[in-house]
């Protein structure tokens, strides 16, 4: 069994930014000029990041734009606006060496095409351009077609199963991304440009009609070694109605079953670029005045859930940051372990304009959401499952470490974990001050320990008004 415990070796990160940085806007780009512009962002980054996409507004949230290229500004980088998706493709013609030529947002194709696409661009570097684009700037880059995408597939399934077959052994194999292409309000390719960077496996599992389906995808979970990242979202069962899909449930049943922990993050734009810029020194949190304990009084905790998923503390924590109760109230924000990867100087933001009310802690039960820590790797022997929890918790103790986080929730769908697996957390993580367990506390959202209480605000809306 080959298991992860290096808690520098989690994930893939960028080299420092490059002092001038090319931005674009999206709000006038179509989905195909968002995908050609993702996977030449991923490949220039790739050698030096030095391209920033403005995506706008978050899951058509007014207002709910990261404008992370704000931090760029302030750590010194000149950003340039005025280049067009054109432009840059022939500034930039250097960083890949051909074309992949097709309709990815076809409507018989949409559901998988951009997967395709995201993980060829990766392995061969090359840029994927509509047939009308490609004609329109063939002569300025002179690059050859590396491949069709038109009209060759019958299924998803079946072009999956030719992408494993022709790719696998030329990605990389530290992640995978189970990500969705279409059929979702939220915007799922603007993390694609840090898929291409990395050369990662893509699919998404909304068409299994037989059993041999099943196993297929199955298997890719499998394929990877044992406490490694599967990144991106789960598939929604309306995507595909008439047939099966790894809905979130089952999704992180099977990641867990097979010791992989998932990191939701499927609209962390820009991460090619955000992965490697740096922070001023160590992430330190700001330390509230302790609290006298009166045994006459009832104590309350608040906690923000959903932090866990890295697409929302990435997007739409920015926006909770603006909202008065931030003075009037202790508040817990949650935060996923794959945040020190992905873009510690977002964390490093969070942290600076912080003040003595919050406190950040580490959610999903640590480094990634699993579906419980009592049963972590049980497709795995007796022994081999106790190893991996074992790493498991190493990894968590580092992201902790690195984040000056000293309190963690860790949920399971029974709302509860057994003192032996408390213990193990007690034991592998030295740091640690408190420990939640459940998910959202009782179905009603109201955990009591004594007379002390945690309410968790599970964070359904992206409207700060309505918390």
């Amino acid at each position: 069994i080959e298991s992860n415990d290096d808690g520098e070796k989690v994930l893939p990160v960028s080299d420092k930014p490059a002092d001038v940085i090319y931005c674009v806007k999206t709000s006038d780009l179509d989905r195909n000029t968002q995908l050609t512009l993702a996977c030449l962002q991923g490949l220039v980054n790739r050698e030096k990041p030095q391209i920033y996409v403005d995506y706008g507004s978050y899951g058509g949230n007014p207002g709910g734009e990261s404008a992370w290229y704000e931090l760029l500004e302030a750590k010194g980088r000149t950003l340039v606006w005025d280049k067009t998706v054109d432009e840059l493709l022939v500034l930039f013609k250097e960083y890949y060496d051909g074309v992949i030529l097709g309709k990815a947002y076809y409507a018989k194709v949409a559901g998988y095409m951009p997967n395709i696409v995201t993980t060829i661009a990766g392995v061969k570097d090359a840029v994927y351009m509509t047939p009308d684009t490609y004609e329109r700037l063939s002569d300025a880059i002179g690059k050859e077609v590396v491949i069709d995408t038109q009209n060759r597939w019958k299924s998803s399934i079946d072009a999956y199963k030719w992408l494993y077959d022709n790719f696998w052994e030329e990605c990389n194999h530290s992640l995978i991304a189970h990500i969705t292409c279409d059929g979702t309000t939220h915007t799922t390719h603007s993390v694609r440009d840090y898929l291409v960077q990395n050369k990662v496996f893509c699919f998404a599992s909304t068409d299994v009609v037989t059993l041999e389906d099943y196993y297929f995808y199955m298997d890719l979970l499998a394929a990877t070694p044992a406490n490694t990242p599967v990144l991106g979202i789960a598939a929604r069962n309306g995507e595909n109605p008439t047939n099966a899909c790894l809905d979130e449930d089952a999704l992180f049943r099977a990641c867990s079953d097979f010791g992989k922990f998932f990191c939701y993050a499927f609209s962390n734009d820009n991460l090619s670029i955000m992965s490697g810029l740096e922070i001023d020194g160590e992430l330190k949190q700001k330390k509230a005045e302790p609290v006298s304990y009166d045994d006459s009084k009832t104590y309350a905790s608040f906690t923000l859930s959903e932090g866990e998923n890295a697409s929302w503390w990435y997007n739409l924590w920015r926006l909770s940051y603006r909202h008065d109760s931030r003075k009037e109230v202790n508040q817990g924000w949650s935060m996923p372990g794959m945040a020190y990867y992905l873009c510690k100087a977002s964390i490093e933001w969070y942290y600076d304009n912080a003040t003595e009310t919050d406190y950040w802690y580490m959610d999903g039960c640590g480094i990634g959401d699993i579906y419980g820590p009592d049963t972590y790797g049980a497709r795995f022997s007796k022994e081999a499952q106790e190893r991996l929890l074992d790493d498991y918790l190493t990894l968590t103790r580092y992201v902790m470490e690195k984040t000056d986080t000293t309190v963690l929730r860790a949920f399971d769908v029974s709302y509860t974990i057994t003192d032996e697996t408390i213990a193990k957390y007690e034991k592998a993580i030295p740091s640690l001050t408190a420990i939640y367990t459940g998910y959202n506390g009782e179905p009603n959202g109201l955990t009591r320990k004594g007379n002390a209480y945690l309410i968790c605000l599970l964070y359904t809306s992206p409207s700060p008004r309505d918390r």
